[in-house]
């Protein structure tokens, strides 16, 4: 798992000044190669934007940004 950047309050404002660009830092952050399903391993997705998940194309495993635990 990734370990977590510091950053001072002006530092998180400029470099997260959108709600996209946080989460694309937190899909970066997850899956440096790219997705990978949690389940199945599978590669493609598919994006359900009305509730922010990932669905695998292969197993249809949705999950999200925040790991699994």
């Amino acid at each position: 798992m990734a370990t977590a950047e510091e950053f001072n309050l002006i530092e998180f404002q400029r470099k997260f000044n959108t709600e996209d660009s946080c989460e694309k830092y937190s899909f970066d952050k997850r899956w440096p190669e790219g997705f990978t399903c949690p389940k199945c391993g599978h590669s493609e997705y598919y994006y359900i934007a009305t509730r922010k998940l990932y669905e695998c194309r292969k197993c249809a495993h949705q999950t999200s940004l925040r790991p699994e635990q």
